[in-house]
């Protein structure tokens, strides 16, 4: 079990190397179809997203929704420690607790997240993201 731990733990810092370095191909490949992301921020307010959804956000915020392509100028996030708190695998489902100090427009904050990670034919895709933060993103 260990070892399917840290397989899914490779992945999981492989996503998130990728998110922060705009490597936003790399990210979309790993949402699952079925994927979700589902954020909400001190003051109460909720934002739910789907894979659609989040493509279109990544294309705004790098700059290219009307090419439909991401590559040459990356969005660069502002992170700086990430601790991964658990970790669990139960059938064909990964949980990810995690927080990462980050800075989405509103200053460096704490951000909470539960990962929810599904494994279809040896490779893990990210089907849920639960987020906590202080504000809501800021970035374009």
């Amino acid at each position: 079990m260990e070892k399917d731990t840290d397989m899914l733990s490779s992945i999981v810092n492989k996503f998130l190397l990728s998110a922060d370095s705009g490597m936003m191909d790399d990210v979309i490949a790993i949402y699952d179809e079925d994927f979700k992301n589902i954020r909400v921020v001190d003051d109460g307010t909720l934002v739910n997203m789907d894979r659609q959804q989040m493509i279109h956000f990544w294309k705004v915020q790098t700059g290219k929704i009307a090419s439909g392509t991401f590559g040459v100028k990356p969005l660069q996030i502002v992170t700086g420690n990430t601790t991964i708190h658990y970790i669990e695998i139960l059938g064909d489902t990964g949980y990810v607790i995690l927080t990462r100090l980050k800075d989405l427009g509103s200053g460096s904050e704490k951000i909470f997240y539960n990962l929810v990670w599904k494994l279809k034919s040896e490779k893990w895709y990210l089907l849920r993201e639960f987020v906590h933060q202080r504000n809501m993103p800021k970035l374009k």
